[in-house]
């Protein structure tokens, strides 16, 4: 949808601990159409949105054959491990007993991937322009990006290893604003996830063999330069902020009861009460637009700041790029919240 600009609602479904609303059914994603019917199964919504919107083409991109595109989909099951345990947000990474698996593994897919972009004549699977085949290899391929890293030691996909992957990689950062700028995940996020039982690894978190700031180099930070950014908003400045930094703020608003709900449920911030919190979320969004008084952040809002960019999940919550500039209020706001935990 956001390669093909089209404007869309997303309406999030909690999949997890039975907390799945009773008016809901299926597998997700699922999207309802213009008409009201509903529809499943990814790709076969990507079918459906290159009917009702040919441009760009996905299925068919400029000099490749649909059926190429189809045949480099259907690859992807040769590709990746098959004796991975299924999981929705740690797939092909561990074993049916839980423990990641081997290196040589991962090593062997990385190769086959990178074999295979080899072979196309451009930086995406199938040639010189972004495809629905792209679309499929994607959430896995970077996924791998920020998590091999943190099971095997210096197992980097994004490392120069592997030339025509890391070519791949850079392209959709490059060349893909609307992947970069809302699609892409951050190394955090996929660290988090590593660090919860339940999620493919038999119950138990894995050892991380990297910390935050080992996968931030081994993923990338989210960062994007000032191009991509309004490239991405160029088609849509009714509805995305005119800066990261904007834009993480605009999500904060929009999402204002929930977050203010959700801190008081979990006693953020040293137990607030409900005015405190809301009142501190007003000054996070003042920050984020206005930085010319970062040098004394109020100690309410550095401890909001703090635990709103802990609960974050990217890019379920906000793009990789806004993201980053929550982050790093957090950072400026640092001395605040030292000194808020010298006097507790």
């Amino acid at each position: 949808f956001e390669v093909k600009g089209i404007d869309y609602e997303t309406v999030l479904i909690d999949n997890t601990g039975g907390g799945r609303p009773c008016w809901y059914s299926g597998s997700t994603p699922q999207v309802r159409w213009s008409d009201g019917s509903m529809q499943g199964e990814s790709l076969d919504i990507v079918r459906t949105l290159d009917q009702l919107h040919p441009t760009p083409p996905l299925w068919s991109p400029p000099g490749v054959d649909p059926a190429d595109v189809g045949r480099t989909i259907a690859a992807f099951k040769t590709t990746f491990p098959r004796t991975a345990r299924p999981s929705s947000r740690a797939a092909f990474l561990f074993d049916y007993d839980g423990d990641p698996l081997p290196r040589a593994t991962f090593e062997a897919t990385l190769s086959k991937a990178d074999s295979l972009l080899a072979q196309t004549g451009g930086s995406f699977l199938c040639g010189e322009h972004f495809s629905a085949a792209d679309l499929a290899w994607a959430p896995f391929l970077e996924r791998y990006a920020a998590q091999l890293p943190c099971l095997h030691q210096g197992l980097r996909p994004r490392g120069g290893q592997w030339e025509a992957l890391s070519r791949w990689y850079d392209a959709l950062d490059q060349a893909v604003p609307e992947y970069a700028c809302r699609v892409k995940g951050d190394a955090q996020s996929y660290t988090k996830v590593l660090s919860m039982a339940g999620y493919g690894n038999s119950g138990a978190a894995p050892r991380v063999r990297l910390g935050e700031q080992d996968a931030r180099a081994a993923f990338g930070t989210g960062d994007v330069p000032t191009a991509t950014w309004t490239a991405f908003r160029s088609s849509r400045a009714q509805v995305v902020a005119a800066t990261p930094a904007e834009e993480a703020a605009s999500r904060l608003i929009r999402n204002r009861e929930a977050i203010v709900a959700d801190a008081v449920k979990r006693r953020a911030c040293a137990g607030l009460p409900k005015a405190d919190i809301d009142e501190a979320l007003r000054l996070v969004v003042l920050l984020l637009i206005d930085k010319h008084d970062l040098d004394a952040v109020p100690s309410q809002a550095a401890a909001l700041a703090a635990y709103l960019a802990d609960r974050m999940c990217v890019p379920r919550d906000m793009g990789a790029p806004p993201a980053v500039e929550l982050r790093r209020l957090v950072e400026l706001a640092r001395p605040s919240l030292d000194a808020q935990t010298a006097q507790q």
